[in-house]
């Protein structure tokens, strides 16, 4: 709702500006697309009731184990065992989901402010990485072009410069949408043979794991939900990546091969 007001406010203060109104609303509405989603999935309470949940579930399995194991002791006699039995299922049981799940609180705590420190500090620390480096380089990339100013240097023409824009114009709304259109329609293929080809390897993978197999089952669905969403977002990424190639590098290529004309 936000993101319509300020759409429809920006569009009646600069109604011609449409470039501008557009990006400003994709902006807006991917921001609250985007608060909405972390505002439904908060992942540290997400991690924390599924880790809980995990401890609950686990509970019982780890007192067999440890009943298995003491019971199973050669060199202690039946009293013993039955005293440590006392003890597991007195102590032990209540003691470890309690235990485990105010660990599991503090840590998910920690990893929320670790995230979020990162959020915070983690891009303005990159970007003054990035002009360290880009201004570092500029500088260097300057003073090599200073020595070099008595060096005789070719050029086109504005014509042949025009000419070149043109081609790169021609190049964009053909070879550019043409790969454009034929990196989309050929998604869908990709993903069902990413798809199929995961099931086909893991599921034979996963009938192998005897006691893990839950885990093996979960980590399989998580690898295919994964990596189709990874590879839907490269394939738009390339097919973005191809329409600004199919204008850029036609007029690259004719203006270079057009300093070759006498």
């Amino acid at each position: 709702l936000k993101s319509h007001q300020r759409f429809s406010q920006e569009q009646q203060l600069c109604s011609p500006a449409m470039t501008y109104d557009s990006i400003s609303y994709l902006f807006w509405a991917l921001y609250d697309r985007l608060e909405q989603t972390t505002t439904a999935l908060p992942f540290a309470s997400v991690g924390f009731k599924v880790s809980s949940a995990m401890v609950l579930i686990s509970t019982p399995v780890f007192l067999l184990f440890s009943l298995s194991a003491v019971w199973s002791l050669a060199d202690v006699g039946p009293v013993r065992k039955s005293f440590s039995t006392i003890l597991i299922l007195m102590v032990g049981a209540p003691t470890f989901p309690i235990v485990a799940c105010l660990s599991l609180a503090i840590f998910w705590v920690f990893v929320a402010i670790i995230l979020l420190g990162g959020a915070a500090l983690g891009p303005p620390g990159l970007a003054a990485f990035v002009w360290f480096m880009a201004g570092q380089s500029t500088c260097e990339f300057v003073s090599n072009q200073q020595r070099r100013r008595n060096v005789v240097v070719e050029d086109i023409r504005i014509t042949e410069l025009c000419v070149g824009l043109l081609m790169g114009v021609f190049g964009f709304f053909t070879f550019g949408m043409a790969a454009f259109a034929l990196t989309l329609l050929k998604s869908p293929a990709l993903l069902a043979a990413f798809v199929v080809h995961s099931l086909t390897h893991g599921c034979p993978a996963v009938a192998k794991t005897a006691c893990c197999f839950p885990l093996a089952l979960a980590g399989l669905f998580i690898f295919v939900v994964g990596g189709a969403i990874a590879l839907a977002i490269g394939i738009a990424l390339s097919a973005v990546v191809k329409l600004v190639i199919g204008g850029l590098w036609p007029a690259y290529v004719a203006s270079g091969w057009l300093r070759l004309v006498p």
